[in-house]
């Protein structure tokens, strides 16, 4: 029987069963025919394990209530609250942003990664890590990205899944296109919260090199990782790339002032694979016409002198001042038929439309106050370093939310970090 445990350079041991147990939550499967396979596996066996290990989620939810977690804790009943009282008041019967919606959302997603954090306290780790468990979770998203990375370069694997994996109509259109020929995996057409998965990946990946700095192998380690969440990135979307490039500076910034002169081995990995894609693009039509698309806004702005797409076009439409009273309650709407409320997909525009600012804010404030206790967790890093991590948390909200909602995937993915088990640490230290 082979064993699938190994040991780290720090004494941390990574179950990798563990890791593919894990990888197909945070990314769900959904084969075409067996549906059904998908709601027993994603909702039900973790609800029903919640269920028979009360004690511990009671625990869990008395932490909620702690006085680290009150004030998210306060937020989020809140957004219940509003998002029941706003339409009753004006009248539209419209509760999706709570049946369907961002609350909801927060809801079954917990639900899953709660039933992730019981299987790693119970059955993975004897002395449960913060840190450990954030690595299983960049393992998740790195397996997802090398199995994305397989699919594209066996075609008649890429035809297997777009054949047998779920797809709506629109779906199964768009992915057979050029550009959209990496957006794929076994979570089927893999775009927005994808790549900002690797994002978020990729911050908690700079989490563990400042906290192997001292160790070159461990620390080398989870830099490659950060490099493959780039490849992911370009996988997926334009915007998660962005988003990582942006805190992957702020990484190096941070190493650069604490001397440490790895840095420089960046410029020369991202020289490399420039490099490549540079001469294998003209060998090969499909990485040719993937580069068009993907780099198209610099081709636009070297052609033009305008940095703009297709897509970004088609984002700035969405933008637009709702009216005061809008801005002050809200218009109890969330959907308009099976489109969102205006045609909007803007993140921030979606609860302001559905019920004003102050509700909007609230939401924000749940994940903010989650970014401050994670920085309080992370207490065995420099100040520097921390400050380095909250300030990337809200570089990708701020630049997630411009084009998208994705606030509530940071709290459902932090909440469970904030409320990890460790006998080691203290729940917080300032």
């Amino acid at each position: 029987m082979i064993n699938l445990d190994t040991e780290t350079g720090s004494g941390l041991k990574i179950k990798y069963w563990y890791v593919f147990f894990s990888a197909f939550y945070y990314f769900s499967i959904m084969l075409k025919n067996y549906r059904f396979l998908t709601y027993i596996y994603y909702y039900l066996i973790p609800l029903i394990f919640l269920m028979l290990n009360f004690k511990w989620v009671l625990g869990k939810i008395k932490k909620l209530f702690s006085k680290y977690l009150f004030i998210f804790t306060f937020c989020y009943l809140f957004m219940c609250i509003g998002a029941v009282l706003i339409p009753a008041i004006l009248k539209t019967g419209d509760y999706s942003y709570l049946l369907d919606g961002p609350i909801i959302a927060i809801v079954k997603k917990s639900i899953v990664l709660f039933f992730l954090l019981l299987v790693y306290e119970k059955k993975v780790s004897k002395k449960p890590n913060i840190y450990e468990f954030i690595q299983y979770y960049i393992y998740s998203v790195i397996l997802y990205v090398l199995v994305t990375l397989i699919i594209c370069i066996i075609p008649s694997l890429h035809g297997w899944v777009i054949e047998n994996i779920y797809l709506t109509d629109f779906q199964r259109e768009k992915i057979v296109e050029t550009a959209a020929y990496t957006r794929i995996g076994w979570g089927g057409f893999s775009v927005f919260s994808y790549t900002l998965h690797c994002s978020f990946a990729m911050i908690c990946s700079s989490i563990m090199a400042f906290y192997y700095k001292y160790q070159s192998k461990l620390f080398w380690k989870f830099n490659i990782c950060i490099l493959i969440l780039l490849i992911g990135n370009m996988c997926y979307g334009r915007s998660g790339l962005v988003i990582s490039v942006i805190n992957l500076s702020v990484f190096l910034l941070t190493l650069y002032f604490n001397k440490q002169g790895r840095v420089l081995a960046y410029p020369i990995c991202s020289g490399g694979i420039i490099t490549f894609i540079l001469i294998f693009k003209e060998k090969n039509e499909k990485l040719q016409n993937w580069y068009n698309w993907y780099f198209s806004v610099i081709n636009n702005f070297m052609e033009t002198g305008k940095f703009t797409t297709g897509s970004l076009e088609s984002m700035y439409r969405m933008y637009f001042i709702p009216a005061l009273e809008t801005v002050a309650v809200g218009d109890g709407r969330y959907m308009e038929g099976s489109l969102y409320y205006k045609g909007t997909d803007i993140g921030w525009l979606r609860p302001v439309l559905y019920y004003g600012l102050f509700y909007t804010l609230l939401g924000y404030a749940a994940v903010i106050r989650l970014f401050f206790v994670l920085k309080a967790r992370l207490w065995e890093l420099k100040r520097n370093e921390r400050n380095a991590i909250i300030l990337m948390w809200f570089i990708t909200l701020f630049l997630a939310e411009l084009k998208g909602e994705i606030f509530y995937e940071m709290i459902a993915l932090l909440l469970p970090v904030c409320v990890l088990e460790n006998p080691h640490e203290g729940y917080v230290r300032k």
